[in-house]
């Protein structure tokens, strides 16, 4: 019985754990563009998608689970990135 709750709690999480999402990932102005490429090819490698290079910014855009996200900020040191979701955003509200 007990074994049908935990498979319960955890079947949500399984399911989210390999659920891909658009984020942004960007870095300081200063950020050598080796870091980035590296970073990059952290997201493929972790299945991962780059679906966009910013050129005005330094940074990108994946289509990739969170965890290929999250090993890009596990893996910086000095040039730390900044990650979110990408989302709508609105200038009117209602």
């Amino acid at each position: 019985m007990q074994l049908k709750y935990l498979v319960a709690l955890l079947l949500p999480a399984l399911a989210a754990a390999g659920k891909r999402v658009n984020y942004i990932v960007t870095f300081q102005p200063d950020t050598p563009d080796s870091v980035i490429q590296e970073a990059m090819a952290s997201v493929k490698a972790n299945g991962g998608q780059v679906t966009h290079e910013y050129k005005i910014i330094k940074g990108f855009s994946v289509y990739a689970p969170y965890e290929a996200v999250n090993q890009v900020s596990i893996q910086a040191s000095e040039w730390k990135p900044v990650i979110e979701e990408d989302s709508v955003v609105n200038t009117q509200s209602g």
